[in-house]
C-alpha cells in the first residue's frame, strides 16, 4: 500500500494562519498595557517581524514553535513600546497611554446594570434604615399612601382625625427629607 506523500505546507502560510488564530486572545490578554490601536500596531510588527525570519530560516515548521515565536515578538514590541512612551514628556506619555473614550464608554455601559442595582440594592437599605425610625403611626400612614389609600380610607380604618392623619404624614416626610431618603 502507497503512503501518500503530503506536501509540507508553505512556512508563510502557517505564520499567517497561527497569526490570525493568536490575534484576538494576544490583544485581549494585553489590553491594559496599551490603546487597541497599538496594540493592533504592534501585533501586525511581531507578524511582519516573523514572516521576514521565516524567509532567511526556514527552521519555523511546526504551529507549536511558530506560535511561540509570536508570542515572543509580540511581546517584545509591547516592551519596545512601553520603554519609548515611558521616554517621552508627560503630556505626550498621557496622550499616547490615554484610553479612547468610546472604548471606555462601551466598557462603563457594560458595568451600567450591575451599577444601578448596586445604586438601588444601597437606596433600599438606607430607605429601611430612615423608616424603622419613624414611629410605628407614621410607617403606617405612609404605607397606605404607597398602597394608593385614600386618607379618608385611612382614617376610617385607624379611627384618626384627618388632622392625625395629616401630622404624621408630614413628620415622618421631614424625617425622611432629613436623611436624604424623600424628595422635596
Amino acid at each position: 500500500m502507497a503512503t501518500a506523500h503530503r506536501r509540507p505546507v508553505p512556512t508563510a502560510d502557517l505564520v499567517a494562519r497561527e497569526a490570525l488564530a493568536l490575534r484576538s486572545t494576544l490583544i485581549r490578554v494585553h489590553h491594559t498595557v496599551a490603546p487597541r490601536e497599538d496594540l493592533e500596531d504592534l501585533y501586525s510588527q511581531a507578524v511582519l517581524e516573523l514572516l521576514t525570519r521565516t524567509e532567511r530560516d526556514s527552521a519555523l515548521t511546526s504551529a507549536q514553535h511558530i506560535r511561540n515565536s509570536l508570542r515572543q515578538k509580540f511581546a517584545s514590541r509591547i516592551l519596545d513600546h512601553q520603554r519609548a512612551t515611558a521616554g517621552r514628556s508627560p503630556a505626550t506619555r498621557a496622550r499616547a497611554t490615554a484610553q479612547p473614550l468610546d472604548e471606555t464608554v462601551d466598557r462603563v455601559a457594560g458595568h451600567r446594570d450591575a451599577l444601578h442595582e448596586l445604586i438601588a440594592r444601597e437606596t433600599l437599605l438606607e430607605l429601611a434604615a430612615a423608616i424603622r425610625e419613624l414611629t410605628h403611626d407614621q410607617q403606617l400612614v405612609l404605607a397606605s399612601q404607597l398602597n394608593g389609600e385614600t386618607p379618608r380610607d385611612c382614617c376610617a380604618r385607624t379611627g384618626w382625625t384627618t388632622d392625625k392623619y395629616r401630622k404624621l404624614a408630614q413628620r415622618a416626610r421631614k424625617r425622611l427629607r432629613a436623611r436624604g431618603q424623600f424628595g422635596e
